[in-house]
């Protein structure tokens, strides 16, 4: 279960990651400098840098990035590549996992641990909600052993694109789409368990 909650985590972060220009906002201060194409075509090289294995080098076209900037956006590549390999492992792992219980008829035993999961998860995922703002830097000092985070919108006006509330809508993203996908595969665990029933419910009738 613990590879399954694992690689729906990890799916969910990939998915919200790579539909967030959709979310991006071009701020005034910014428009006055470039248009909105250019911001476009910077966020998505600064994506596949985040993103990509052999993008080794960040190179942004337009905005201009100091050091400190640079060295922050590889602390965060090391984390996506990170959740990325977490991805690769445990999505074939888990798919492997569950059809083996399947063809045994144990995928029963799995229903209430995922259903206490689920629960576990919607009581405690909305805590740090209430005070993003404040739950978003202590999540930075966290994550991060340096202070290349604070970044001077005067030097690195690619922060601009990305203000706290920008990081709130892909939070929501993010705890929706866990939660479908939670949802969703016990919702698959049920209807085999129903299947199972049904079906020694028929071949006790005959």
């Amino acid at each position: 279960m613990l590879v399954c909650f694992l690689a729906i985590m990890s799916t969910a972060l990939f998915i919200t990651v790579n539909i967030s220009p959709l979310l991006v906002d071009y701020p005034k201060q910014l428009l006055r400098h470039f248009n909105s194409e250019e911001l476009a075509s910077d966020y998505r090289r600064l994506l596949a840098y985040l993103q990509l294995p052999w993008a080794w080098h960040l190179y942004l076209h337009f905005i201009p990035l100091t050091l400190q900037a640079s060295h922050h956006f590889c602390d965060v590549r090391h984390l996506l590549l990170l959740n990325e390999t977490v991805l690769v492992i445990t999505v074939p792992l888990a798919w492997w996992s569950l059809e083996k219980q399947k063809r045994r008829h144990q995928l029963w035993q799995l229903m209430i641990p995922l259903k206490v999961i689920i629960y576990v998860f919607v009581l405690t995922s909305w805590l740090p909600l209430v005070s993003f703002p404040a739950s978003f830097i202590k999540l930075h000092f966290l994550l991060f052993q340096n202070r290349d985070w604070i970044l001077n919108p005067h030097f690195d006006p690619v922060i601009l694109l990305m203000p706290t509330s920008f990081f709130l809508r892909l939070a929501l993203i993010w705890l929706a789409v866990s939660l479908v996908l939670l949802i969703a595969l016990w919702g698959w665990l049920y209807l085999d368990f129903f299947k199972l029933g049904t079906q020694k419910s028929y071949h006790r009738r005959n």
